[in-house]
């Protein structure tokens, strides 16, 4: 879980520049860049893990399904930007991917 909570971090947050931000509520191409990313993210994770390639793009695809789900979802529920709902999205949002990450790990075997 170490791994993807790193990958998380940095695919999530740290490679997500100013115009994935601001523009993948309304840009689907920002969208899925940023989804993109979290999927190449897994893919790297679990390369790592099982040193085998299938798996890696499967459960790779998998995640990006997956964010672009979760992430669609919550950019189209209105909320203020900073207020309780906004903190309760967003946290939502964040452990429904680790759940994903959870989910992978068990079906890799861990």
């Amino acid at each position: 879980m170490f791994l993807f909570i790193i990958k998380h971090f940095i695919c999530d947050w740290l490679l997500q520049n100013n115009w994935i931000a601001n523009n993948k509520a309304t840009n689907p191409m920002a969208l899925l860049l940023h989804c993109f990313i979290n999927g190449v993210g897994t893919v790297i994770v679990v390369l790592i893990i099982t040193f085998d390639f299938r798996p890696a793009l499967l459960l790779g695809l998998f995640e990006f399904s997956f964010h672009l789900v979760v992430d669609k979802i919550k950019l189209h529920i209105p909320c203020e930007r900073f207020g309780r709902r906004y903190w309760i999205i967003l946290g939502t949002d964040q452990s429904l991917h680790y759940m994903s990450y959870y989910l992978i790990i068990k079906l890799i075997g861990g």
